[in-house]
């Protein structure tokens, strides 16, 4: 297997931008309780998804598009680069995710689905030959939404409570307790 040799100037042109585009696309999905941490280490999986307790819930690998620049995916399938699966059996769910050049779209696939697709020998801009990409199928990619990636423990999706979804929670309780006061001041109740 050969691998696309490490480009620091690719690396200084989109890795901050992805992380901050995933960043910012998690804090969707998540309460404020979780944390979803930032990897210093370039070899090491980007983003670490933290539960409340401390313990990881889920990873997320991020790939910016540079040749991609509106919102529709423009491919037949996702590819993952086969050097990526060393993230896929960290003991929790890994999300792999890429977004377009500004990161204002993406796809994404989860690990399970990663590992059960073929692995294809894919030229690119990069390696003319024998670098190997896991060739995702285009009806098991997620775009522009993680809704049914985030799984819980049994591998089912899981709807996490976003901190909008919290937020309007609360004002909602707020409200509902300020109206049943109000009915009991006005003696409606």
């Amino acid at each position: 297997m050969i691998s696309k040799p490490f480009d620091l100037d690719l690396y200084k042109r989109t890795d901050a931008l992805g992380k901050d585009g995933v960043i910012k696309e998690l804090q969707k999905y998540f309460p404020s309780n979780y944390t979803i941490k930032e990897t210093e280490d370039r070899y090491a999986v980007d983003i670490t998804v933290l539960d409340s307790t401390g313990t990881p819930y889920c990873y997320v690998e991020v790939e910016v598009k540079e040749d991609w620049h509106d919102n529709v995916w423009p491919f037949k399938s996702m590819h993952v680069p086969q050097r990526k699966n060393k993230f896929a059996n960290l003991g929790k769910q890994t999300i792999f995710i890429t977004f377009n050049a500004d990161c204002t779209g993406y796809v994404a696939c989860d690990n399970k689905t990663m590992l059960a697709s073929s692995l294809k020998e894919i030229p690119n801009r990069y390696i003319s030959s024998n670098e190997f990409f896991y060739d995702v199928n285009l009806n098991d990619i997620h775009r522009n939404d993680l809704t049914q990636l985030l799984r819980n423990d049994n591998g089912t999706p899981t709807k996490i409570k976003s901190n909008k979804e919290a937020s309007d929670n609360e004002c909602n309780q707020k409200r509902k307790s300020y109206t049943i006061k109000y009915l009991h001041q006005t003696r409606i109740l």
